[in-house]
């Protein structure tokens, strides 16, 4: 399935500003690729040689991470409404920023 393709001047994007993180990205080593992507539609790509998007890649760990930037994303909006922090013996946690009252 290809994700739609969409130019980033049409998003409000600048695209000397995504070519010179491309081009950082490519001088750090170790990146096998990238996907820009906006309003759902991919903006830019780049892969480095041996790869490309014909191979598949393996995520492992990086699930969690997008997992924990969405929770911590829907916390700072108010929602969900973490339940309030206990200790092992029920009694309350103090100083919970983010917990319901």
């Amino acid at each position: 399935m290809l994700l739609p393709r969409a130019r980033p001047d049409d998003h409000g994007v600048d695209p000397a500003a995504i070519a010179a993180f491309i081009d950082g990205l490519g001088q750090t080593g170790g990146v096998h690729g990238v996907i820009v992507m906006r309003d759902g539609a991919v903006l830019a790509e780049g892969w480095w040689e041996p790869y490309g998007p014909e191979l598949r890649h393996s995520m492992y760990s990086v699930s969690k991470s997008f997992t924990s930037v969405a929770i911590g994303l829907a916390v700072a909006e108010g929602r969900p409404r973490m339940p309030r922090a206990r200790h092992p013996d029920g009694s309350p946690v103090s100083g919970c920023a983010t917990c319901s009252r």
